[in-house]
Parts: structure tokens; C-alpha cells; sequence
């Protein structure tokens, strides 16, 4: 369907990147923003992105432990080598 100037089809396209100096440090802040969600959509998180002690401590079901796994594999996560990588597939 043309964009609103009738010139063609318009596409965006996202992707969710965490990125820090080490895969693990990557991994935890991805784990905050994730269990964030997970509050959200429960009611809760009022406070914000949980700190990474928060998030670890976080005690989650099976099912949120399967969410959180799923949510990880449609992300970009990693140190600078490894996303870079990963963009470029």
C-alpha cells in the first residue's frame, strides 16, 4: 500500500540490542529490561527497570522463566564483537 505521499509501501524495522563490555553484563541488563516487562503486564513495576540484583533475585514460574527465554532469542544481546556479528548475518 503506497506511504501517504503515494510514492510506495513504507517499512520499518527494529531491533532490540543490549550491549555492554562483557556478554554476561549484557545478558543481566537485558534480563532487567525483560523482567520489567514481565511486572508491567502483571500490575507491577511501578519503580522501573529493576536493578540486576533485583531482576536475579526475582522469583519467576516456569512460564515466566519460559517467556524471558523466548524474549532473549529475539534480541540482539552481547559484548561490541558479538553484536556486531550478529547485525551483520
Amino acid at each position: 500500500m503506497p506511504g501517504k505521499m503515494g510514492i510506495g509501501p513504507e517499512v520499518i524495522i527494529t531491533v532490540s540490542i543490549f550491549c555492554a563490555e562483557t556478554t554476561e553484563q549484557s545478558r543481566n541488563i537485558a534480563r532487567s529490561s525483560i523482567i520489567w516487562g514481565i511486572q508491567k503486564e502483571k500490575g507491577e513495576g511501578k519503580n522501573g527497570i529493576p536493578s540486576i540484583k533485583e531482576a536475579a533475585e526475582d522469583p519467576l514460574s516456569i512460564q515466566e522463566k519460559e517467556l524471558v527465554a523466548k524474549m532473549e532469542k529475539r534480541m540482539i544481546i552481547g559484548n561490541p564483537k558479538e553484536v556486531r556479528e550478529k547485525i551483520l548475518e
